[in-house]
């Protein structure tokens, strides 16, 4: 497992060395943790937001005859160029 260093003022530290029960290294996992979900979970959920605001904004008849996976295909190719 690879090593985090956090630096803590003194008078953090001394409080914290007050608590010798308390795993100082599990709580900094959890809180990053925690906090890992919330912001990749904000970003999904912004993501289905825009996914359903654009979904709405299309007519069903007007994309039935497309090809769909080849138009995806063909912006995935303009932004990022063709795959190799």
């Amino acid at each position: 497992m690879p090593t985090v260093s956090v630096r803590v003022p003194d008078e953090l530290k001394a409080r914290m060395d007050a608590h010798t029960t308390i795993n100082w290294s599990a709580v900094l996992r959890e809180s990053i943790r925690r906090e890992l979900d919330e912001r990749e979970g904000r970003r999904l959920a912004r993501a289905v937001a825009i996914n359903e605001r654009l979904r709405a904004q299309i007519e069903p008849d007007d994309v039935a005859d497309q090809n769909t996976a080849e138009l995806i295909r063909t912006w995935r190719d303009r932004r990022r160029g063709p795959a190799e």
